[in-house]
């Protein structure tokens, strides 16, 4: 009865949030208190069959947890970047944040480098030179969320509405 009843819970929360699903990675706590952590980026599909989880990865293969063996499955939404704040000088503006369809980033501190948007998942939106010390750039293609951007050693996050 238990095991349904997670089957059920996890079914309809993967029906009601779809492809919406602001989480980070998928945790499979075992009885014998191992978690396997699974990043959602990397998950093909998730079935449940009678006695079993199967995981299908986007690498190719398949991860198989019986349900007897399973403690909790729960899906992890902590996100972090590094934000070793020294002074205001060696931080990455960003502006407007929450963001609209453009976003405004300044204070690279190299005049040239790479700069790399990643969605909350891992996921690499875009990555480009930066050849001045401030640069505004089109999200409008962007989902809703939590981004994170690296550039030259400096990190920053911004919320796209």
């Amino acid at each position: 009865m238990k095991n349904k009843l997670l089957i059920l819970t996890l079914l309809l929360g993967l029906l009601a949030g779809g492809q919406d699903l602001n989480a980070q990675s998928l945790v499979v706590r075992l009885n014998d208190g191992t978690e396997n952590i699974e990043l959602l980026g990397n998950i093909q599909k998730l079935t449940f069959t009678v006695n079993d989880l199967l995981l299908e990865l986007k690498s190719g293969p398949t991860d198989v947890y019986g349900l007897p063996t399973i403690k909790k499955l729960y899906f992890d939404t902590g996100t972090g970047t590094p934000e070793n704040i020294v002074s205001g000088s060696d931080v990455l503006t960003i502006f407007p944040n929450p963001a609209g369809n453009t976003i405004t980033i300044g204070n690279f501190g190299k005049l040239k480098g790479i700069l790399s948007i990643y969605r909350s998942d891992g996921a690499l939106m875009l990555q480009q030179e930066i050849f001045s010390e401030m640069e505004t750039l089109d999200v409008s293609g962007f989902q809703s969320g939590l981004y994170f951007i690296q550039a030259n050693g400096r990190s920053a996050k911004f919320i796209r509405l």
